[in-house]
């Protein structure tokens, strides 16, 4: 089965990541924007593939735990993905990018400023 894209959709969030994008450039030459593109793309890939793996082991765990409260599960789950051998890799904060763009968006850009730009 061949995947249809919804066309207006994808040009839509095109032009949001654009605008975003633009936003955090204003602040930088051409040359600096890879400084601050790159390592958000990063984040947020490694925010994805963690979402996907608590969903996967909160899963597993309600097999074995079916009682468990939401709170309890979401406890246990962080537990596990900070353990290094069960993750990889994990967020020891609760922050995302999303909630902290949520919160205020421009505190992406204030965090990039502060950490791209030299002191004078």
């Amino acid at each position: 089965m061949a995947l249809s894209l919804n066309k207006p959709k994808l040009d839509n969030l095109a032009s949001d990541i654009w605008k975003s994008a633009e936003r955090l450039r204003g602040k930088f030459k051409a040359y600096e924007y890879q400084g601050v593109i790159l390592p958000i793309i990063v984040i947020r890939r490694l925010e994805c593939v963690l979402i996907d793996w608590r969903a996967n082991k909160a899963a597993d765990v309600l097999k074995k735990r079916p009682k468990l409260t939401e709170k309890e599960l979401t406890k246990l789950v962080k537990e596990l993905e900070l353990n290094p051998k069960q993750c990889p890799f994990s967020n020891k904060t609760n922050w995302t990018l999303r909630k902290v763009y949520e919160e205020d968006h421009a505190l992406l850009e204030r965090i990039a400023s502060s950490r791209m730009l030299p002191e004078n």
